[in-house]
This record gives C-alpha cells, structure tokens and sequence, in this order.
C-alpha cells in the first residue's frame, strides 16, 4: 500500500551525538538534528528521491528595534521533548525554546519560543512558523522566519518573491511585504527588483534595517518587521510570525513552474471591480449633495452604448475627519454614518455601489493628537512619523467601531 502521507520521528543516536526529527509527506521532507541545546534544520529532501537540500540553520533571528545586536537559536536552549499532533490531514510538529541562563536580558529577548513546523498531504511544500512570548510589553524591528546557508547559487529574492535555489527548491514568506535575501545574505539590495517599484506610495525606507553585516556566503534570509508585541486576550505580549513556506519542483520540471503550482493553492481568483474615484474630479469632492449622484447619472450614460459595466464610486481622501481615525467629515456627512447610508442608498438606487478610499495607517489624518484616543505611533524613524501603529493601537469605543466597520 503507497503511504500519501507521514511524519515520522527518530530518537536515536545520529553520529552518537544527537537525534533528528523528520516532518513531512510522500513529497518532501524537512530533517531537524538535535545538537544537544537546540534543534537545527539539516536537510530539505524530496520524499520520492535523492534530492536533497543540504544546509545550516539559525532557525530564526530576532533583531530588536532600539539594537544592533540580534538573537537567534544559539542564544536559547529546547523546552522538554517536541510536541506531535496530526489534524485532519496535516501533521504538525512544535518545538519550544527559552533564553540560556548566560544571556544578557533585553526587553526584546523573549521568555519563550514556539516554532511550529507541518505539513500537510498530497503538498510538496512544507511550512514554519514562530510565536515569540514577552513578559511585558516589546518590540522587535525584524524577525527572520528563515535564516540558513546553503553551498548552491540561488536567485530571485526581493520584497514578497520568493527565492530559488539549485534550480530545484523554492522559499518564501506568504506575506506580500516580507522580504528574502540570498547568496551573500543581502541579494538582492533593498528596493532593487521590479515588484518593489511598482505601485503607488510602493517605497518603503528599511533604513538598512535589512543588512546582516555579519552575513555570510550562501546564507539565505526570510524577514519581515512586526514592530510592537500585541496584548492578547490573556493579557500577554506575542509576536506571531509571517508563514514560511518551502517547495520543491518534480524532476524534469521548471523551479518557477513549481512555484506558480504552490502560488495557485494559495491566492484568492482575480476579479474585475471597475470604478470611479472622485480625486481627480474637483466637482465630485463636495459630497454634501447630490454632486456623486449627478456624476454617475453623467458616466451611465456615456458608458451605456459600449456595454461597460462600472461596479462602484469611490470617495477618496478628504471625506474623513482628520482629527479622527476614519469618521466622516461633518462638512460633508452631519449625521455621522447615517449621512453616508443616505448617499450609498441614493447610488445603490441608481445601479452602483458606494467605496470610500483609507490609509490603513491613518497618515493623511492628524495621529499627533490620537494619543488621548488610544492610538499609538511607531518608534520615531528619520521618515514620516504622521502614522499609527495599528496592531498597538486601543482606540476609544467610537474609533473602535468605525475601524470595524472596515476591518471586520
């Protein structure tokens, strides 16, 4: 009988000097080794063949934001045995971690680690994640999913790729603003690759918060920047890590074709959404009225003959109280939210539905005054400092409901 999918565990002497631990399916394989304190990702292998994948692993890096000085698996030392457990068709194997008794205490450091590796059947493609708990409030610029070496060229990298190793293996973060780097622990440099440039407001400053200087050959980076540790519902601060993911391509098949396979699991199915935005329409920003209506009445009409199907009108910066975090302006809106259900009734009545554009984080509003709100801003930076801290944030009750409204 074929097996479709296993996980299996060794616990006995490697090399008389440790263990290894082997997570995954008929298809690929991660092997972890013991090496007395901490365990290490060894190899990558395909489940029905030789490849392999060959590497040393840090496991993670955590660099706290007022620091130069990071923290990676070598700085910690394993909770007890792994922890095993099978859910529907994924297995899933978690390994815990404390600081060494010798580490010098830093408000970054956390008290504990969890990392999560699993897999799940049929996929060849594994996957890693890590929750960092704190004791009291922490912050941590970049966190490393991934952070190991391997003795083989690899290419690609940059903010949301994925890299490409040997020809044969693939890795990421599922996250579209995680960042990879790789053959010197730095390639590509920040901002250097197509998708990075592409898009308004699509720079991002790092601040060279991305550099390893002590990078070495062949070392390959999966990051992204949390920022605060969040409070949870049982009153402690975690920071919960991006999804690291890694593949592999079938013999005889392209690495990049692998790729786009493990992508189509994934992403959600574009769609079409065609619609107006009133920021270049001086006339369309008075919303007091009628003015968006008499707009779209002007649009159905000329769009009509062709046969184009238009799916909304969308309200642009400008609307919101800048004193607020996304409440509507009282000039336009002075019944608050039951102003802007009138005007979405009245377009919905005329064939189309209603949009209204916000910055997640809050930048075209005046956070200065939010502190009074609940609203925390990020560590100051030498770039704009006119944003909030979303995941940190308590608003007050109003601005709570008002987010809910967009968030939920």
């Amino acid at each position: 009988m074929r097996t479709f999918f296993f996980c299996f565990f060794i616990f006995t002497a490697i090399l008389a000097s440790g263990q290894e631990i082997t997570v995954g399916n008929d298809k690929i394989r991660r092997t972890l080794a013991f090496d007395g304190g901490v365990w290490r990702t060894v190899r990558f292998s395909a489940g029905s063949s030789r490849t392999t994948l060959e590497l040393k692993s840090e496991e993670f890096y955590i660099l706290p934001l007022d620091s130069n000085q990071g923290f990676s698996i070598r700085d910690f030392t394993v909770l007890g045995q792994p922890e095993t457990r099978q859910s529907a068709d994924t297995n899933f194997v978690r390994i815990s971690y404390t600081p060494k008794p010798g580490i010098k205490r830093n408000p970054s450091l956390p008290a504990t680690i969890h990392i999560l590796y699993f897999a799940v059947r049929g996929e060849a493609h594994l996957r890693k994640s890590i929750v960092l708990h704190f004791p009291a409030a922490a912050t941590v610029d970049r966190l490393e999913v991934e952070r190991f070496v391997v003795n083989c060229p690899a290419t690609g990298g940059g903010r949301g790729e994925p890299v490409f190793i040997d020809g044969r293996w693939f890795t990421g973060l599922e996250y579209p603003a995680g960042y990879s780097r790789h053959t010197d622990g730095n390639s590509p440099v920040d901002y250097a690759r197509h998708y990075e440039k592409v898009g308004n407001y699509s720079f991002i400053d790092l601040a060279g918060r991305d550099i390893e200087p002590e990078a070495s050959q062949g070392m390959v980076r999966l990051m992204h920047f949390p920022g605060f540790a969040v409070l949870n519902k049982e009153k402690k601060f975690s920071v919960a890590s991006k999804t690291a993911v890694c593949g592999i391509s079938e013999a005889g098949s392209r690495v990049e074709d692998a790729f786009m396979r493990y992508l189509a699991t994934v992403w959600k199915a574009p769609r079409s959404f065609l619609h107006y935005n009133n920021w270049f329409e001086p006339k369309a920003k008075d919303l007091s009225g009628d003015a968006l209506v008499d707009i779209w009445k002007e649009f159905r009409k000329s769009i009509a003959p062709y046969g184009v199907k238009m799916d909304a009108m969308v309200v642009d910066d400008g609307r919101q109280d800048r004193k607020s975090i996304w409440q509507p302006s009282p000039k336009f809106f002075p019944q608050q939210w039951e102003s802007v259900r009138v005007l979405s009734r009245k377009l919905k009545d005329e064939g189309i539905d209603f949009g209204l554009w916000l910055s997640l984080n809050g930048y075209t509003n005046n956070i200065d005054g939010g502190s009074s709100r609940g609203i925390v801003k990020p560590f100051p930076t030498h770039t704009s400092n006119n944003i909030a801290a979303i995941t940190a944030s308590r608003p007050n009750p109003t601005d709570r409901r008002c987010s809910g409204r967009f968030l939920s």
